[in-house]
């Protein structure tokens, strides 16, 4: 295997994991939720649809940025998350 699909390969399954351990998340904050069912139902299904075109668009930003630097703007939403979390748990 090439060693520069190496940290890609890397990034890939941390995004797939991240994304599978959110949709499981996703019956519980249903349940525990005082926001409407059907938006939050909208924003997951919105979310879902945009997510293959940021997967090509991260795809093709391979070619322009080195591969070691692309999973650095994932700290942002996982920073705004942690942020949220943080501040639900202390309400």
């Amino acid at each position: 295997m090439d060693t520069d699909l190496l940290p890609l390969l890397g990034v890939t399954i941390a995004t797939f994991v991240g994304t599978t351990l959110g949709n499981l998340l996703m019956p519980v904050v249903l349940r525990v939720s005082e926001t409407p069912r059907r938006q939050i139902t909208t924003g997951f299904q919105s979310g879902s649809a945009v997510t293959p075109l940021l997967c090509a668009m991260g795809t093709a930003l391979t070619s322009v940025v080195p591969v070691q630097r692309i999973g650095l703007p994932g700290a942002i939403p996982l920073s705004l998350g942690v942020l949220g979390l943080v501040s639900a748990l202390r309400a």
